[in-house]
């Protein structure tokens, strides 16, 4: 393991320990929608959360200015740039009210970052945005006044660790609480060859369906 990888490893375990100790209320569930940029996070994120009437949380909004700059500049964020960012929304995820849902737009391309963001939640809904380079960049070349750049596209995918049902069953596993508090984590892949509406129509389905079954 590389020296940078080890020393953000520790790092985020300490902070882990402080997040748990000073967590305070945590919601009853999060839904997290994650992709690459241009997948469309927080349009469909938005829609969910209005549709089910839970918080909406914009990840981007906790970046630095100094991080912003940083991705306008064409460069790519290292994970001693992305700590910071990640602390202040999972801090953020935490204050929430335990009888609110909340929805996270957030890319969170390392399960290293999720494992953070999801630690002591019970309820978790993973949706991966799954859509190819091609589609990706076409997209992002139509946007504009966004802060992340074509040419940094490449380097998102470069980093990415697809989540898989391994890893659903490692947090479970791992965050399982006391008594008759069993920790949930559930994956969506949504394939991105559709409308939005028909993306946000198909997590709605699964996190209604999710709250049937329970």
């Amino acid at each position: 393991m590389a020296q940078s990888s080890r020393k953000f490893v520790a790092h985020l375990s300490i902070l882990l320990l402080l997040l748990l100790f000073f967590a305070g209320r945590m919601p009853s569930v999060l839904v997290h929608i994650m992709g690459v940029a241009g997948s469309g996070k927080t349009t469909v994120a938005k829609g969910v959360s209005e549709a089910l009437g839970f918080t909406f949380l914009e990840a981007d909004n906790f970046h630095s200015e100094a991080n912003r700059d940083k991705m306008a500049s064409g460069i790519p964020l290292t994970d001693a740039d992305r700590l910071p960012w990640l602390a202040a929304i999972k801090q953020h995820i935490d204050g929430c009210d335990r009888d609110t849902g909340v929805v996270l737009a957030c890319s969170a391309l390392k399960k290293s970052y999720r494992t953070l963001l999801y630690s002591g939640l019970l309820s978790v809904v993973v949706v991966y945005l799954d859509g190819s380079y091609e589609l990706l960049r076409s997209r992002m070349e139509k946007r504009s006044g966004h802060f992340m750049p074509v040419k940094l596209l490449q380097s998102q995918f470069d980093v990415l660790e697809i989540p898989s049902d391994k890893e659903m069953e490692d947090y479970e596993r791992e965050n399982e609480g006391g008594g008759d508090r069993k920790a949930c984590r559930h994956l969506l892949n949504v394939g991105l060859e559709q409308t939005i509406q028909d993306e946000i129509d198909q997590v709605l389905t699964f996190v209604r369906d999710l709250t049937v079954e329970n």
